[in-house]
């Protein structure tokens, strides 16, 4: 059984003999404290590691459901409004829809987004546009670009492929909302599958 500090300062045969106590009771006494924050630390990555993944899981689904309703509907939207590229969906579609998911998100819990206005780096006249929020990347239009081999739908922190990309940021709440954008979103609105999203509440509050 290990004496107590004290035990030990009264037993001390010398000043060396204390001050050796005293230096030795500090040690453990912050090796303690160092094993308490660390093990604190660990413990609220861990909660931070489980609130991304529900994010991110929560983001992914309604990015899905947007892509697929988007792809769904597009060929009447070009027909009805005359305002989107004439290429069929996604190839030149990513400013509009981006816009659209970002404020749809926003809708379902998930603001805070950033458009990401970007070009490539060895032709500037070769452009895209995603959304970002604190290092997640949520791209629905990637597999325009057919070398990229980009999915359809991303939701990512890897940015192995947009971070080659010259990229400026802007918050999504000051980009204006054009005419193209309005009727995506309008359409996705109307549309059964996201009216069933909404109406159902698990979809969109988290434990």
């Amino acid at each position: 059984m290990s004496k107590s500090l004290d035990e030990q300062l009264l037993g001390a045969e010398s000043q060396a003999a204390a001050s050796e106590a005293v230096r030795c009771a500090v040690e453990r006494a912050t090796a303690n404290e160092c094993r308490r924050r660390a093990e604190t630390v660990q413990a609220n990555l861990a909660q931070d590691g489980r609130h991304a993944d529900a994010v991110s899981a929560n983001v992914l689904k309604i990015a899905s459901l947007v892509r697929r309703i988007v792809e769904d509907v597009s060929p009447e939207l070009v027909k009805g409004f005359g305002i989107f590229p004439t290429s069929a969906f996604p190839r030149g579609w990513c400013q509009d829809t981006s816009r659209a998911l970002g404020h749809l998100l926003s809708s379902r819990g998930e603001p805070g987004f950033e458009l990401v206005f970007a070009a490539h780096p060895d032709d500037d006249r070769n452009t895209h546009v995603w959304l970002h929020r604190d290092g997640l990347i949520v791209d629905i239009t990637a597999d325009q670009f057919k070398n990229s081999g980009c999915p359809s739908v991303m939701v990512t922190t890897d940015d192995a492929w947009h971070g080659r990309w010259v990229q400026k940021k802007q918050p999504l709440d000051e980009v204006l909302a054009g005419h193209a954008d309005c009727a995506i979103y309008s359409a996705v609105c109307d549309h059964p599958d996201w009216q069933e999203l909404v109406s159902n509440i698990k979809y969109y509050l988290k434990g």
